[in-house]
């Protein structure tokens, strides 16, 4: 069986750009690998879900087409799709040109600019009718999960059931007290397969308009209409009208979810519900940067202006991390229990005749544990099918472990089934006992800029909209990093697949990558010709007078705003843009 991959890519605003470098690297090695003759069908590599979150929404949505109907379309490192989005077609002037249903009042860059990409690398392909023909690329697995991130400021109660207590008058019913809270984040999920019916425009419109609500910066961009994406009754397949009733509106998803692992395991866990193959599932979190700005801030400091900068950096920060924070931990708690099993079966290796004792403590656990909070005789019988099905997942998943005890046992002597079958019945419980019958360790890999300032992280990470030089070192710092990893994988298996490691061998990487380009950093810029610079604070300035405009209508208190906001921001704006 092949190798499964997911990839999980993160938010980014300009620095989709170096995203994009790594994707490139990393789908061309797993390309040369798969169809290299000495490449076997076990080790194939198979991508069979992408997840984006904000910019890499947008990625996702194209490598997701590109992958599964247009392969050559990524196939040259600086003629694919990925550079010609983030590179080639997404500079600060066409961002400032507002026009069309841009309002300034709204947003500062044009929602449009971003309309004419999606419609570009998403839409064309159906333009002119007919697309042309399919052609899956070699890393792509015939089915692909893609799973979106998306937050709205409407909000959706929810509600989560307490715990129940006994009624002292009524000791037959329980109480059912429930704890609302209002959900902001929202996901957008679908399955896309190598057939026509996929390679249609009805259901890539829908994406690519998912995919921009998903990357709609706060003031930067001007909000999108879509009608709530967690209500399972909405068709994933059909068009969505311009102004939907009962739609909310959408903005940068990451500002909830930086980071779409969570979303990429929720995935792969409807693929393989029962984790029978989870020693062959990997993951990739892309992403431009692990490490946040510790902004000080003390009551001496904390003016408006510190303090809203602190949140603001805090808020970013938390959203950032949380699903890698969970999966550690979860990660510890399953190889805890599994130390845990095998020490049980080096205890029932060493004596076998234990085996009454394990199955006098583990009958009533699982008993127990299965029938709590039973009530029918109905659910007793749903209990033993699910206590069944438990037991053979993990005869599958210790079948060395049993096939061990099974051996051991019958050379002393002792029933080898009846051994094998007392202490599997023990590790139940204690999977049962944890919480931990539907987890399984994830094996996830990083490509990140941790460590290296990349150009386009200045200026709120909006640097790479200023110059093509800009994306352009950032896009070959993605490719390098993504080359200095793929060469550590190739190392690792210099003598063979290593247990938990992603077998990626017959590749060259780095095609047409300049070993004597600069190492990315801060650019300067100053290297910004002066009249874009000058071009942009002057439209920075107009767009803010106009949200002045929005929100104020006496004239002299529009006129003491418009003056307090040039004087303040145009000093602030000399320094960033080097005036």
């Amino acid at each position: 069986m092949a190798q499964k991959l997911a990839i999980a890519i993160s938010g980014a605003v300009s620095l989709g750009s170096y995203e994009a470098g790594v994707l490139y690297e990393v789908i061309e090695a797993i390309a040369q690998h798969n169809v290299h003759p000495d490449t076997s069908v076990d080790h194939r590599i198979e991508i069979d879900v992408i997840t984006g979150t904000s910019a890499g929404a947008l990625t996702a949505c194209i490598l997701a087409q590109k992958l599964m109907f247009e392969a050559e379309a990524l196939r040259q490192p600086y003629a694919n799709a990925l550079y010609g989005a983030w590179v080639e077609d997404l500079g600060i002037a066409e961002l400032l040109q507002l026009r069309g249903r841009d309002d300034p009042k709204f947003s500062i860059f044009s929602s449009e600019q971003i309309a004419d990409l999606g419609y570009k690398y998403l839409l064309q392909r159906y333009a002119i009718g007919q697309p042309t023909p399919r052609q899956r690329h070699p890393a792509v697995a015939p089915r692909l999960k893609l799973g979106l991130g998306l937050s709205h400021l409407n909000g959706v109660d929810q509600e989560i059931e307490m715990t129940d207590f006994p009624d002292l008058t009524h000791l037959e019913y329980r109480s059912n007290r429930h704890f609302r809270y209002t959900r902001y984040a929202d996901r957008f999920t679908c399955e896309i397969c190598d057939h026509e019916m996929d390679d249609e425009p009805a259901l890539w419109k829908t994406l690519e308009r998912i995919a921009r609500a998903s990357g709609t910066l706060p003031f930067a961009f001007r909000l999108l209409q879509l009608q709530p994406w967690s209500d399972d009754s909405i068709p994933r397949k059909s068009t969505l009208p311009q102004d939907p009733p009962g739609s909310f509106g959408y903005l940068d998803s990451g500002l909830f979810e930086h980071e779409p692992l969570g979303l990429a395991k929720t995935l792969v866990d409807e693929i393989d519900p029962q984790h029978l193959d989870h020693a062959d599932r990997f993951y990739l979190s892309v992403a431009p940067a692990a490490h946040n700005v510790h902004l000080p801030i003390r009551p001496d400091t904390a003016t408006y202006l510190n303090l809203g900068a602190a949140l603001a950096n805090a808020i970013r920060a938390q959203a950032g991390w949380q699903d890698w924070l969970a999966t550690g931990q979860m990660n510890a708690a399953i190889r805890q229990f599994e130390q845990q099993s095998k020490h049980l079966s080096d205890v029932l290796l060493k004596t076998p005749r234990l085996r009454l004792a394990f199955s006098q403590v583990a009958d009533p656990l699982l008993t127990a544990l299965y029938a709590s909070a039973l009530d029918s005789p109905q659910s007793e019988q749903g209990a033993e099918v699910a206590m069944q099905q438990d037991r053979s997942r993990l005869r599958q998943q210790f079948t060395e472990e049993y096939d061990r005890l099974v051996y051991g046992a019958e050379k002393k002597g002792e029933p080898g089934d009846a051994v094998a079958e007392s202490w599997l019945k023990l590790v139940q419980a204690l999977e049962k006992a944890q919480n931990l019958g539907d987890r399984d360790v994830m094996t996830v890999y990083a490509i990140t800029s941790a460590g290296v300032e990349l150009a386009g992280e200045q200026f709120f990470a909006l640097g790479g909209f200023l110059d093509q030089s800009f994306r352009e070192s950032d896009y070959d710092w993605g490719r390098r990093q993504a080359v200095d990893f793929l060469e550590k994988l190739q190392l690792l298996h210099g003598q063979g697949r290593g247990e938990g490691q992603l077998y990626l061998t017959n590749f060259v990487p780095g095609h047409n990558l300049d070993p004597a380009a600069p190492l990315s950093g801060r650019l300067d810029l100053s290297r910004v010709p002066l009249q874009t610079r000058q071009l942009i604070k002057a439209q920075l300035i107009d767009r803010l007078q106009h949200g002045v405009d929005a929100i104020e209508s006496r004239f002299w208190v529009r006129w003491l705003l418009k003056f307090s906001l040039r004087l303040v921001l145009a000093k602030r704006l000399n320094q960033l843009l080097k005036l």
